[in-house]
This record gives structure tokens, sequence and C-alpha cells, in this order.
């Protein structure tokens, strides 16, 4: 197949042609892709119906250097690409969306306006991040493009997209654009529940040269580095924070482990700063689903003599299913 794509032109340029074509669904995987990529220097525009075909194919490699051929083969390849973009296969609108960005015959505006659709609206998580990194690799290379929507766009994934990989590619695409009015969005992504996110989002900030300033600041970045210790001396202005922390749901060891840490940090910041905050936020680790914060939580209370808590304690003494749990209450 890749022979026959280097062929000199001559008469039987039909045989060779529907010989690529064949080779192109052939049942090996190097064959298809070297037929994808003859096909496209043999055919030029010619070729983007059978490169629409590869867009499906089970192999990755063959399905991106078919949506890559699309993009070398004129305004013929550019229509599959944008049509692409809705085909019913999720992997075919994976594949259009990351390669898009790279298909130079369509403008920049037009390229940003498709992406940010896929980034708002598509089904398939894979398809919004694809669009995620085409529009931060769009926006960083191009001065002609509409940076505002494309922002606005990115920023709502972040702030309100359900899968933590979109919301992180969010968070770090706004950063490579480089407008610091994104900086409030990504100050809230530091409270994400998902390290992830919280990482992208304080490395983003810094990219844009954003330093932290007054206790809720701090409380962000201590919590987007898993600093514990540190979110705790902060005090206070840390609770929100550990309040959100305590209210993930999960018994993962990662979820589990977080609401541990939250309930530990609360027990330093009530031994240094006693409050009605503080109290409560002891009585909701009182009722976690997991025995581990139970125990721990119960403890805590014990240690800042919570009044408000002796009746949950009495309750977990008598009626817990776990022994650790009943004995710390019981102390």
């Amino acid at each position: 197949a890749r022979a026959l794509g280097t062929l000199p032109a001559g008469d039987r340029e039909a045989e060779v042609a529907a010989a690529l074509r064949a080779a192109a669904r052939d049942h090996e995987a190097s064959v298809r892709l070297d037929a994808t990529g003859s096909l496209t220097t043999r055919l030029g525009a010619e070729s983007a119906a059978d490169l629409a075909d590869r867009l499906d194919d089970d192999s990755p490699d063959v399905r991106r250097a078919a949506a890559a051929g699309l993009t070398q083969v004129g305004e013929p390849g550019a229509a599959v690409l944008v049509a692409s973009l809705t085909a019913e296969a999720v992997r075919v609108r994976e594949v259009a969306a990351t390669i898009l960005a790279e298909a130079s015959v369509i403008g920049v505006p037009e390229r940003q306006t498709l992406l940010c659709a896929r980034l708002a609206s598509d089904p398939a998580p894979v398809v919004r991040i694809a669009a995620a990194h085409g529009l931060a690799s769009l926006g960083a290379a191009a001065d002609e493009g509409e940076p505002a929507p494309v922002q606005r766009t990115l920023t709502l994934a972040l702030e309100r997209d359900l899968d933590a990989e979109v919301r992180r590619t969010a968070a770090a695409s706004l950063g490579v654009l480089g407008d610091t009015s994104a900086i409030a969005a990504l100050v809230q992504g530091l409270g994400d529940s998902f390290s992830v996110v919280r990482a992208a989002a304080l490395s983003s900030l810094t990219a844009l040269g954003w330093t932290a300033e007054g206790g809720v600041a701090k409380a962000m970045v201590a919590l987007a580095q898993g600093d514990w210790k540190g979110l705790a001396r902060v005090g206070v202005p840390a609770l929100p924070l550990l309040a959100q922390t305590l209210a993930e749901r999960g018994l993962d060891s990662i979820t589990v482990e977080r609401r541990l840490r939250a309930t530990d940090a609360l027990l330093t910041i009530g031994l240094a700063e006693s409050g009605d905050a503080v109290a409560a936020l002891i009585l909701t680790a009182l009722k976690d689903e997991s025995a581990k914060v139970r125990r721990v939580s119960a403890v805590a209370a014990q240690r800042l003599a919570l009044q408000v808590a002796a009746d949950r304690l009495l309750t977990l003494a008598e009626t817990d299913t776990f022994d650790a749990v009943r004995e710390a209450a019981a102390r």
C-alpha cells in the first residue's frame, strides 16, 4: 500500500486507486494505515469519501491518519470533518474534534465555534476533552480568533462539567490562553473535589501570575496541594472548604482519606479557635458513611468537649455496627 502511493502517475491510475481502497479495508491495521496515507497523497480531494470511512476504523492510528489526511485535501476534507463532529459514533466525533485545530482550510473563528459547541454539549467526555484541547491550541496560536467566547466556554466547563477530566482539561486550557480574566474561575477550581482539577487550576493560576492573598485563597491553595496541615493553619477561613470536603460521598480510599484529613484539620482548628462552626462540622463527620471517619470524629468531639455532640456520641456508642466506632464514642 505504501509503494502504491509512490508510483508515478500513469494510465493505470484507476487500478491503483482501487487497490488502495481495498487495502484501506484490509484486516491488518498496519496495511490500512499505509493505505490511508497513500490515498491522501495519491488522490487528494478525491480521497475525502475514503478517508471519511476510515474515521470509524477500529485502529486509533488509522482514525487519526484519516482525520489528518482530511485536513490536507481542501474543502471536501473540511466538509467531512465538520460533519463528523456530530456523527453518531463517539470515536468519530472524538478524532474529528482532536484534529480540527489543524484544519487550516477552515477559518480560526469557525473552528473555535465548532469546538465550543462540542465542549458545551457533546454527551461524551472524550469528545469534550478533545474540544478543550483544541480550543487551547487555537487560542494560543491564532490572533484572528475570538478569545472571549472560547474563554467563556472553557470557564463554564471548569465550573459545571460533571466529568473531572473535562474540568481538568478546561482548567489547563485557560492557563494556556493566558487571559487573566479567568483567574476568578480558576480560584474556584482550587476547591474542586478532584485533585487533578485542583492541580491544573493551581498550575494555570501560577502561569497567569496569581498569588494567594487572604485566608480563603491560602486555604484553597493548601487544599489544591493536599497540604492539610497548611489548611488547618489557615484556621476559620478554611472551614467552608472543609465542609465541602466532608460533603463528598464515596467509600473509596481516596475520598475517605480526604474526609479523615478534613476531620483532623477541624480538630486542630477547634483546639485553637473553638466555635459553633467547628462543632457543626464535627457533627456532620459523626454521621459519615465511613466508620473510619465516624471514629476519628468521635475522638475529636471528645477532645473538644463538644456538649452538642453528646446525644450523637451516645447513639454511636450504643448502636454503631463497628466496634472501633462504639469504643471511641463511649470513652
